[in-house]
């Protein structure tokens, strides 16, 4: 089976009805912007709709609403954020081929098939984030040299959260493989290409603190290009690993 459990993809298929003289590269992600630029805003703004739930369970953990209105909105996030993240995993894969011919449909079909998949990696992604967000709380109010230690713990571990279900959608939405081999392999990208893990992080802590450096003045940039700006990139570094290490060569 070797060290990665390999999975079924249909890059047969987008060889063949893609254009031949398709841009690589650097050169790929700014042709798809400049002709897709619309398209990611308005993805962007439904992407972000179904990520409300997820904003309204942040700032529920973190004030004083009562902890069953939190836990419902919790998972109602899960159960929205998840599907829509494989979604957007699949149009994203779609751009990169250049067979995104009808983007609404590849998008919308991809979160009716792939809803109950993406809902248990949504919900229990959302899960784990909520655990570490309440220790983070924790120890952020109770400073001492431990607490300091375990805080920086808690904020990696959301981190390599945020990066391993970015493989873990992309693998959802473009790869035939049992959840069990998607998860663990997601963990095993993410550690073995260091350099684009590197990549996905300073790509991640650059957008967000490029919409928090100048709040409230940058929030419509949440709204209108965060989201599918970091999928595109990050999407892009994802998939040319997943092809690397985990689709099945073409026979």
């Amino acid at each position: 089976m070797g060290f990665f459990q390999l999975g079924d993809h249909p890059v047969a298929e987008s060889r063949a009805e893609g254009p031949q003289d398709r841009a690589t590269g650097r050169k790929l992600l700014l042709q798809i912007l400049s002709e897709r630029g619309w398209d990611l805003a308005v993805f962007n703004l439904i992407y972000f709709l179904f990520c409300v739930p997820m904003l309204w369970a942040l700032w529920s953990f973190l004030t004083e609403v009562p902890l069953l209105i939190s836990a419902g909105m919790l998972i109602l996030s899960g159960l929205l954020a998840g599907p829509a993240s494989v979604a957007m995993a699949k149009l994203v894969v779609s751009l990169l081929r250049g067979t995104a011919y009808d983007p609404y449909r590849i998008f919308f079909s991809a979160f009716r098939e792939n809803w109950r998949r993406g809902a248990l990696a949504g919900v229990a992604a959302h899960a784990v984030a909520a655990v570490l967000l309440v220790s983070a709380v924790f120890y952020l109010f109770n400073p001492g040299a431990v607490s300091a230690v375990l805080l920086t713990f808690c904020g990696l571990l959301t981190l390599a959260l945020v990066l391993v279900m970015f493989y873990v959608y992309m693998m959802l939405a473009n790869i035939q493989l049992p959840t069990s081999a998607t998860l663990r392999n997601g963990v095993l990208l993410l550690l073995l290409t260091p350099a684009r893990t590197g990549c996905m992080v300073l790509l991640l802590l650059g957008a967000t603190i490029a919409c928090l450096i100048a709040m409230p003045y940058t929030l419509f940039l949440v709204p209108i290009v965060y989201f599918s700006f970091l999928w595109l990139f990050c999407g892009y570094l994802c998939w040319q690993t997943i092809l690397g290490h985990v689709a099945k060569p073409e026979e």
